[in-house]
């Protein structure tokens, strides 16, 4: 049995076990990226059911956003359920940005080291 043949082989029984333990197709997370390709590349040849998830990061590369958007619109094509999970803390969407205190920014712009030219700076070197 060749390499693709035992991936193949194991997505069904963890297909088989999906189904016979929890009811529900076999969830296969996706990162956007050529191993994930492959991944529902070899799912798609196992013939099994399946569903696939990508987690949004809020810091992906556009590109990788193009791709994952592609792929899910061929996927849910094919009559796949695609689901993307976007970030939330405590309950609430945040994105990275939204996780920074909004005071360190401010802190961080009258820092000396964080603003070497700034006016603050060239005064006291004055």
């Amino acid at each position: 049995m060749n390499k693709e043949q035992q991936a193949i082989a194991r997505l069904q029984l963890a297909a088989e076990m999906s189904e016979t333990y929890y009811h529900a197709p076999l969830v296969i997370t996706t990162s956007g990226g050529k191993d994930s390709d492959v991944c529902l590349t070899l799912a798609r040849a196992a013939g099994i059911r399946y569903e696939v998830q990508y987690n949004h990061t809020s810091v992906d590369a556009p590109e990788t956003i193009y791709h994952v958007r592609e792929t899910f619109r061929r996927l849910e094509n094919e009559g796949i359920k695609c689901t993307v999970n976007l970030p939330t803390y405590k309950g609430a969407r945040v994105t990275m940005w939204s996780l920074i205190p909004q005071n360190l920014c401010r802190q961080l712009a009258l820092c000396d080291t964080a603003a070497p030219f700034s006016k603050n700076r060239a005064a006291k070197a004055a």
